[in-house]
């Protein structure tokens, strides 16, 4: 009928308003001028017709920042959805001490972020105890990025800011037997070969995936190359495509600003390990109070249970009499 035709003309208008509206919105949001797509979930042909790095499905141009710092001892790369790092510049002014950058610059709230204004969003993630850094796409929870790795292919980023500093390398998928793995990349234009002296470092893991280290960046005409380059992949994974989030950052200032190597080495025992998106999940809200009829039935429950035994203890002091 004409007007089952028009009504889906209309609905399939209405679809396709939605989905170029949600990707023009995640494209500006991903597009922050620290985060630059060069290449976006390429599918596998697209990716090995592309004519360069072809082993990668997407390619992303990060700038490290003092801004985005994820424990107020690090350069982070995303906002830090779902905490409040508000004042880190202040409170680990120690941290930061030489640097020249200015301690009120470093962080921000980021508890209720995206959409920290928006009550119905920030309802519904209360509800199944959670935060919008999780519910939400646009969601970059303790600075993660949420990706697709696709088999045989891999996520490919090079990091700009680095220099000497060392590195934390982060990645966890909610497929607990998914292999996640990360090494040293090397484009097709620039970053360093993988050479005998220098070789390429790899890292894995069952589910979820830390590493802590060096960077790999070596000197050249006096000067300690900027960036630094890895890929994510999965490994013997049997699934077309895998979800995970991923997360690299780097100290607060590299060995050669105050030449104390050792300094920084022990920079990744200050590091707190688990710091995972899955983390920010809690089995009650922060504001959670146990409702007065649970304590009022608990309470009853530990009196009946009191009065049964004090009745066995005085039956059994009567069979002994």
């Amino acid at each position: 009928p004409a007007y089952t035709t028009q009504g889906r003309k209309t609905m399939a208008l209405l679809l396709w308003a939605a989905l170029v509206s949600l990707a023009a919105a995640q494209q500006q949001y991903l597009g922050l001028p620290n985060f630059i797509i060069e290449r976006d979930s390429f599918t596998e042909e697209q990716a090995r017709r592309s004519g360069t790095n072809e082993i990668c499905t997407s390619i992303y141009n990060v700038t490290l920042l003092p801004a985005y710092t994820t424990q107020g001892n690090d350069v982070g790369m995303l906002q830090p959805h779902g905490r409040n790092t508000s004042g880190f510049g202040v409170k680990y002014s120690d941290n930061w001490a030489n640097t020249g950058i200015p301690l009120n610059s470093i962080g921000a709230d980021y508890t209720n972020f995206p959409f920290p204004n928006n009550p119905s969003k920030q309802s519904y993630a209360k509800s199944i105890f959670s935060l919008t850094a999780l519910t939400e796409p646009q969601g970059t929870p303790l600075g993660f990025k949420l990706d697709t790795l696709r088999m045989h292919y891999s996520v490919c980023i090079r990091f700009f800011n680095v220099g000497s500093r060392w590195i934390e390398l982060m990645a966890q998928s909610p497929q607990p037997d998914r292999k996640l793995c990360a090494t040293d990349w090397r484009p097709d234009v620039g970053g360093r070969p993988n050479l005998a002296d220098n070789p390429f470092l790899q890292s894995c893991g069952q589910g979820h995936l830390y590493s802590c280290r060096p960077s790999p960046n070596s000197m050249k005409n006096g000067v300690v190359q900027d960036t630094f380059a890895l890929r994510f992949y999965c490994e013997n994974c049997d699934d077309e495509q895998v979800s995970f989030y991923w997360r690299v950052v780097a100290s607060q200032t590299p060995p050669a600003a105050n030449g104390q190597q050792k300094d920084s080495e022990e920079w990744c025992l200050w590091r707190q390990g688990s710091d995972y998106p899955s983390s920010l999940l809690q089995p009650y809200p922060q504001d959670y109070v146990p409702p007065p009829v649970f304590e009022a039935s608990l309470s009853s429950a530990w009196s009946a249970a009191a009065s049964v035994w004090l009745l066995v203890v005085l039956a059994l002091l009567a069979l002994a009499l």
